[in-house]
């Protein structure tokens, strides 16, 4: 059984956002900054991405579907977990606009922490933030933590439909 550290404060966590649109990167790391995450870097391809995760073990990671490169955010997740940048203790929240079922279903199979859609609600973020990390302290599997429509959890969305 893995030993799970005790959860960080916010001042403490660092996180890596990858998008494909540096407008996303801005407001995340606004959000972000708001609630008190201090590290906070950015990368528009999966490349750069995969050498952000060479030099800084990040404790959140949010991975958008869009991302500019020659790999999509499945990919790039799938990788960057053979390489051991995220482990079991790493949060992991997807982005995305797109909620069809297809792009839902494979976004659940990789099980991240949560998945947000775009445009996002930065007021509940705090709140969705930390409860997402004490589920994640508490669990190795998917869970879910979120009720707000634009920070929504794929099963509640297939439950809906």
């Amino acid at each position: 059984m893995i030993k799970i550290p005790p959860q960080k404060p916010f001042n403490k966590l660092s996180a890596l956002v990858i998008d494909g649109q540096s407008l996303v990167h801005d407001s995340i790391q606004l959000a972000l900054a708001d609630i008190g995450v201090r590290i906070c870097k950015s990368a528009e391809n999966a490349y750069y991405a995969l050498r952000l995760c060479e030099e800084t073990k990040f404790d959140v990671i949010l991975i958008s579907f869009d991302i500019k490169s020659d790999k999509d955010g499945f990919a790039l997740l799938e990788e960057m977990k053979l390489k051991g940048y995220i482990t079991k203790t790493t949060m992991v929240i997807f982005l995305s606009a797109d909620t069809s079922m297809e792009l839902v279903n494979c976004v659940v199979e990789l099980q991240p922490s949560d998945f947000w859609v775009k445009p996002l609600d930065r007021k509940k973020w705090k709140s969705v933030l930390l409860t997402c990390s004490v589920s994640k302290r508490n669990s190795t599997g998917w869970h879910t933590v979120s009720t707000n429509k634009n920070i929504l959890p794929p099963f509640i969305m297939l439950n809906d439909n």
